[in-house]
């Protein structure tokens, strides 16, 4: 085994130019395989690791969104959350508390240098004993907004950390829309670049910068019974005031159940897209072998003639065949992984967040060997035919 191991090493290094163009397709296929499928599970875990953070006795209500999963594009026509809804879920049996949430992304300004920044607003007497169990938003230094306080904020630990040339500090004034607010506190590092540079408010301040003080963009309760039921009869509400497919009432494990959902469906439609050039690479792979078959048949006559069995010819081909889907698939996964941790770094820099790299030593071996299995079914043929070869006509072929 370790001679025709060898001898299919040599073979190839003898071939380097059709090798190399023959190894690109698995490279590419089992590349995309493995970027694709790591990405979808970093960004699942990334988006699941928030969620559990706000802990399994969460309900989220919101705007529903097209189509039956719960994702596209908005199908409220229009109707919003108000604060009749509010009191109303703050009455159902099983809701514990509920506060509303606005988000808006304005334009923020500090020392005449301006940016873009997301303000999520609650009222100031439900926020910090909201948040007070949900680990990631702790003060570190200052305090929370309080109830009878104006325009005062707390920032991410980002935004006084190189979000603007010059970093602003506990008490520092800066401009939200026109308006003047000052640095009551600053959190704790959330893992997340567009938290940690995001603001927080009151919703009286939020309603006094954009002049709407009934907005609603969701309400968060939290159950101190069974979740699930308490959700249902809070949909039950949204559903008899204004009809089904407007809004939601979502518990955090639901929304998990459906993230998953969401990227095992996005996972496997970009693998089967990988998937064929994975097919086309085989296709090389087989034109490759064959090609080498024709070249090599006087070669062929040669070790037949001295001896060599049908066997041993065709186990040749398919160690050649089986070499080139394993380098292919060894240097595809190398590459998935490397755009895997490459992307990791874009969206840190680009989309404010850092995605965590989820690289599966499963989905290695698997790549790996899919290749190895892709490279010895191409080659099959070409080495069946290589081993059929009469060796007579093979002597007198030219």
């Amino acid at each position: 085994m370790e001679e025709t191991i060898k001898m299919a090493a040599n073979n190839l290094r003898h071939r380097k130019l059709r090798t190399t163009l023959t190894l690109l397709g698995i490279i590419i296929g089992i590349s995309t395989i493995v970027a694709t499928v790591s990405l979808g599970d970093s960004l699942k875990f990334f988006v699941k690791e928030r969620l559990e953070q706000l802990g399994p006795d969460r309900i989220i209500i919101s705007a529903r969104f097209g189509g039956d999963n719960g994702f596209g594009p908005p199908s409220g026509g229009g109707d919003q959350l108000t604060t009749r809804d509010l009191n109303r879920i703050k009455n159902i049996q099983g809701v514990e508390t509920a506060i509303p949430i606005v988000v808006k992304t304005l334009p923020v300004e500090y020392k005449r240098e301006t940016k873009i920044a997301t303000i999520m607003a609650f009222p100031a007497s439900d926020t910090e004993k909201f948040f007070s169990d949900v680990q990631s938003y702790e003060i570190k230094e200052g305090r929370f907004v309080k109830d009878s306080e104006k325009n005062a904020i707390v920032v991410g630990s980002g935004f006084v950390d190189g979000y603007f040339l010059e970093d602003p500090k506990l008490r520092s004034k800066i401009s939200i829309k026109d308006k003047t607010v000052k640095i009551a506190g600053i959190l704790k590092p959330l893992g997340s670049q567009s938290d940690d540079n995001s603001i927080m408010t009151n919703t009286e301040t939020l309603g006094d910068i954009t002049g709407n003080v009934d907005e609603i963009t969701m309400i968060m309760a939290k159950s101190n019974g069974n979740v699930k039921k308490t959700a249902e009869k809070i949909q039950k509400y949204l559903d008899d005031k204004y009809g089904e497919n407007v809004f939601q009432a979502m518990t955090t494990d639901q929304v998990i159940e459906r993230i998953d959902a969401v990227f095992g469906s996005m996972t496997l439609v970009l693998s089967g897209i990988a998937g064929i050039s994975l097919l086309v690479a085989g296709f090389g792979i087989m034109n490759t072998m064959l090609m080498s078959v024709m070249e090599r048949t006087k070669e062929i006559g040669i070790m037949k003639a001295i001896g060599a069995s049908n066997k041993q010819v065709l186990s040749i081909f398919l160690t050649e065949a089986a070499v080139v889907g394993l380098i292919g698939g060894m240097l595809g996964a190398a590459m998935g992984v490397g755009f895997s941790f490459g992307m990791s770094q874009f969206s840190s820099r680009f989309f404010g967040f850092t995605l965590p790299t989820v690289v599966q030593p499963m989905l290695i071996g698997f790549a790996i060997g899919f290749a190895v299995v892709i490279g010895v079914i191409s080659g099959l043929y070409p080495a069946m035919r290589a081993a059929k070869l009469d060796p007579v006509e093979a002597l007198r072929y030219e």
